[in-house]
């Protein structure tokens, strides 16, 4: 049996970092990394997260919220890929979840293994939450699924949205006192970082 060293797993894991980011959330994000990124308020939040809670980043577009999230997959994937036997991470945007998930006619067994990854996954960053249909029944049915979900078996759940989580409901609201730490639901101000990009590092939402 070949034992992996530290180097090759480091290798290997530096680069399964940066294809899940080209794949999701993207391109545009490929540099994210905690080592060289502005420390924007968003990359200070996220740095708080620990294993097994939950992390809502509350903010407008561009202010750093995915490019924040990128960064702490990556530094998540590099830690950890082949050291230990966690489920991996999912990365999924709102619209995502509402394809796959909230349509008219919809049965979980249609898709079953992609929601068991969902609602097991060692970590789950949800971006762009408050861009789904807002008359879509469904979406607010299987997201406090997630949601509660992960509130019990203690999983990573980052949430990424411009809205006030309240508007999901007081249920919502009580499992994320009772699941974060104080804290765990940061507002982000300030303006969108995109548009100076000649005083910034690439910082997107």
């Amino acid at each position: 049996m070949v034992t992996m060293t530290e180097e090759t797993r480091l290798s290997l894991a530096r680069e399964a970092a940066s294809a899940f980011i080209r794949n999701h959330p993207g391109e545009r994000y490929k540099d994210a990394r905690f080592e060289t990124c502005q420390p924007t308020p968003a990359v200070r939040y996220i740095r708080k997260l620990r294993p097994g809670r939950l992390m809502i980043l509350h903010g407008p577009p561009g202010c750093g919220k995915t490019y924040a999230a990128a960064c702490w997959i990556r530094r998540n994937i590099e830690k950890n890929l082949y050291r230990h036997r966690d489920a991996p991470g999912i990365y999924i945007t709102a619209a995502e979840f509402e394809r796959k998930f909230c349509q008219p006619g919809y049965w979980d067994f249609e898709t079953k293994g992609n929601w068991k990854d969902l609602l097991e996954a060692g970590w789950v960053v949800f971006d762009d939450l408050g861009t789904e249909d807002p008359t879509n029944l469904r979406f607010k049915t299987k997201f406090n699924h997630l949601f509660e979900t992960r509130h019990r078996e203690q999983r990573t759940l980052i949430i990424l949205t411009n809205v006030r989580i309240e508007e999901y409901g007081e249920r919502i609201v009580s499992r994320t006192r009772d699941w974060g730490v104080d804290g765990s639901v940061w507002e982000i101000q300030g303006e969108d970082l995109r548009k100076n990009k000649r005083d910034l590092s690439p910082v997107a939402d």
